[in-house]
């Protein structure tokens, strides 16, 4: 899922603790925080902390990843174009 703001944070933790069956305050407890941070994260209101957010998807047994949106770089293909394609410089 791709995560443009505080709100989409939310949403996943409000789908993953759902889907454990757990209560907002069994989440505060794994994850060592409030239930009120978690109210808080799962309405998407106000700022997150990324360690909070961190604790609390490891506490749901998730993990965040980050991508770049950029295409990877192939170097060979380019050290090739400036070899001139025949593996000459």
């Amino acid at each position: 899922m791709r995560i443009d703001d505080a709100a989409d944070i939310g949403r996943v933790l409000h789908s993953a603790r759902k889907e454990r069956g757990w209560t907002q305050q069994q989440l505060a407890d794994a994850a060592g925080v409030s239930r009120d941070w978690v109210v808080r994260v799962e309405q998407g209101n106000g700022r997150v902390e990324v360690q909070l957010v961190l604790r609390a998807l490891s506490a749901l047994g998730m993990a965040m990843s980050v991508a770049t949106s950029r295409s990877p770089i192939d170097l060979a293909a380019i050290v090739e174009r400036h070899r001139g394609g025949d593996g000459g410089v």
